[in-house]
């Protein structure tokens, strides 16, 4: 029994540690007069790869609850960066956004994360969730 819970801790932990190689460590938003975001994000990269590119997804969501059951209208923009990140290193990339605006609703920023890394190798390293 300990052997297979080994081998199952052998194979899963550097799965689960890889996926962790490049990440958001910091993020901040200013705003400007129309209410467009401008995103600070410290994007930190443990893998032993140069990263070249990046694309964000940014999770907008309407403030109001339209359904009166916690449902709310979101959506998502895809924003593409290049970069040059070297292993083991930090670095911080500015993101300017459009507001998000629907039938006269000003949406609000509610998220962001890492959904496709490229490296400068060329492999690509996809971070989506099903």
């Amino acid at each position: 029994m300990k052997k297979i819970i080994s081998l199952i801790a052998i194979l899963i932990i550097p799965i689960f540690v890889y996926s962790q190689n490049v990440k958001i460590a910091d993020s901040n938003t200013i705003y400007d007069e129309n209410y467009n975001p401008t995103v600070t994000l410290l994007i930190e990269n443990k893998s032993p790869k140069k990263v070249s590119n990046i694309t964000f997804l940014f999770r907008f969501l309407d403030p109001h609850d339209r359904y009166g059951q916690n449902i709310y209208t979101m959506q998502i923009i895809e924003k593409k960066v290049t970069c040059s990140i070297s292993s083991q290193e930090k670095q911080n990339i500015k993101i300017s956004l459009s507001a998000v605006r629907e039938g006269g609703v000003l949406y609000n920023l509610d998220g962001v994360k890492i959904d496709i890394v490229r490296y400068s190798d060329g492999s690509i390293e996809r971070f989506r969730t099903k």
